[in-house]
């Protein structure tokens, strides 16, 4: 079997599908792209624009070795003031050695920090071979529309419970202090990069008994710490000598203005998982 190391701290933890033939390691999210304003602005708890108590980190806060502790605090708390997001990403494997790979995805999740509700939507798979997943959660209740190949459609109860806490808390800005960054300031934030496997620490990005052979990210976090993009590319190799890649990218958008509503389908789903 296939086993990946997957970072979408979303697709797991925040309620995406597992795709076939992946097991989810502590990878689970990363992402970023430039200032506050290049996908809306950060609005405080007080209503203000930039209001959200912080301001800009300290210039130290960026120059690696960072502390990844400092900027995860950050991140949440900027993510917190603003009281909703979006969330994207995207996941493609490749390789010439296998014949069946785990199934690409697309993953939106849209989140109301200070109304209680998530919607999470994955897209599995490429061109008319897809499946698509929409989860959704409120203080009191949580469903899932599950559209598959086969043209059906069905609801269930998640047994996770779409919780922001991956994104709140994304794994990449945990794996900081385990890769050697390259650092410049940018238009857009903070451009932190790394390239090859000698930038990594051991069990940086680990994917258990899989090695790693190739290695690029890419993240920008913006002054005031939130991580607003990421692009990886990462090849592992089996014991066996069969290697794959996974590329993924990730970000966060429309911070302090996304709309969470519930589905229209939600009466449906009520009635058929009763």
């Amino acid at each position: 079997m296939l086993v990946a190391a997957v970072v979408a701290g979303l697709v797991v933890a925040a309620g995406g599908v597992a795709a076939s033939g992946i097991v989810s390691q502590p990878l689970d999210h990363l992402m970023g792209s430039g200032g506050e304003t290049d996908s809306g602005p950060i609005v405080g708890p007080d209503g203000t624009v930039g209001g959200d108590g912080g301001g800009d980190l300290p210039a130290e806060a960026f120059t690696p070795p960072v502390d990844q502790d400092v900027l995860l605090d950050a991140h949440a708390g900027r993510l917190d003031a603003a009281g909703s997001f979006t969330f994207e990403e995207r996941y493609t494997f490749a390789s010439d050695d296998f014949d069946a790979l785990p199934a690409n995805r697309t993953t939106t999740v849209t989140h109301d920090l200070d109304g209680d509700q998530v919607v999470v939507e994955s897209v599995v798979g490429s061109g008319t071979a897809t499946e698509r997943y929409v989860a959704y959660r409120n203080g009191k209740e949580k469903y899932e529309r599950r559209e598959l190949q086969t043209g059906e459609t069905e609801y269930a109860t998640p047994e996770r419970d779409l919780a922001p806490d991956a994104l709140l808390e994304p794994f990449v800005l945990q794996e900081f202090g385990n890769v050697t960054l390259d650092h410049r300031e940018g238009e857009t934030g903070h451009v932190y990069t790394a390239t090859g496997v000698d930038t990594l620490s051991d069990g940086a990005f680990s994917s258990g008994t899989q090695e790693i052979v190739g290695f690029e990210l890419t993240a920008t976090v913006t002054n005031r710490g939130l991580l607003r993009s990421y692009s990886f590319t990462i090849e592992y190799q089996q014991e066996d000598g069969r290697a794959y890649t996974l590329s993924g990218h990730a970000e966060f958008t429309a911070v302090g203005t996304t709309d969470v509503r519930a589905p229209t389908w939600l009466s449906e789903a009520r009635e058929s998982t009763t």
